[in-house]
């Protein structure tokens, strides 16, 4: 069975701004390469940069020119980082919380790669059952059972299928522990090069937390055909305590 998720809505994530509309024109994602090579014509020092971004670390230096450069503090060549037209353009991103621009391994992480889904855990979950059992006379018709009836089927493929796919049997994985342990979903919201980004958390009713990815492991390790031994046993991997630091990271509108 070839999947597609088919109900993906990617939505826009720029900064908007009345008196002004930032336009690509407004900046370039130039390599770093090329970035510290405008660096040493001012002459600039790589390490003398005149901001460093709380969370993500990410090197910003405003030039003689009036551009500005924010780059990530790795400093690795073969990266990417931005040339701003000018401050004021660099400034409306750095309120907005996001820059035009992807982390590092945006692109293969499962989480990263679908925030609008996660941020729609419920109605994602709901939609990738049926895109599995809609035409399959054999799937059961209650829902956990659904999921067990997909894991089992499918569970071989979260190693080595699609990232689609990895990623639709992780939100399984997860929902099975969220039902098992009577938690709820949220969102815990993480940094990466430049941007913030959320991983889906199970939150269990004493307040503790596990990752859903960790959730996947430790299902497809260890319980890929027995996912009534799986509800039995905890994972092995203790739950979180869910700190007062990691409260103010939270977002909980997240249905179940």
């Amino acid at each position: 069975m070839k999947f597609f998720l088919f109900f993906f809505i990617f939505l826009c994530m720029p900064p908007s701004n009345n008196d002004h509309k930032i336009t690509t024109a407004d900046y370039k994602i130039v390599s770093v390469a090329k970035l510290k090579r405008i660096l040493e014509k001012e002459p600039r020092d790589w390490l003398r940069y005149d901001m460093c971004l709380q969370h993500t670390y990410a090197f910003v230096y405003f030039l003689k020119s009036g551009e500005a450069i924010l780059m990530p503090n790795s400093l690795q060549d073969e990266l990417e980082g931005v040339l701003f037209k000018d401050k004021m353009i660099f400034q409306k991103y750095y309120k907005s919380g996001y820059f035009p621009i992807k982390n590092e391994h945006a692109d293969i992480t499962l989480e990263e790669s679908y925030q609008n889904e996660l941020k729609h855990i419920d109605q994602t979950v709901d939609r990738i059952i049926e895109a599995y059992t809609k035409n399959d006379r054999g799937a059961p018709k209650e829902k956990n059972e659904k999921i067990a009836f997909v894991l089992r089927k499918y569970g071989k493929q979260f190693k080595k299928g699609s990232k689609d796919k990895r990623f639709a049997l992780m939100l399984l994985a997860g929902e099975l522990t969220r039902y098992s342990k009577s938690g709820k979903w949220a969102l815990l919201k993480e940094y990466g090069t430049f941007n913030p980004f959320y991983r889906p958390i199970i939150i269990y009713p004493n307040g503790r937390y596990l990752f859903g990815i960790e959730c996947a492991h430790y299902f497809f390790s260890y319980f890929i055909s027995d996912h009534e031994g799986y509800l039995k046993y905890p994972p092995i991997k203790d739950p979180r305590n869910l700190v007062e630091k990691d409260k103010d990271r939270i977002l909980y509108n997240v249905e179940n």
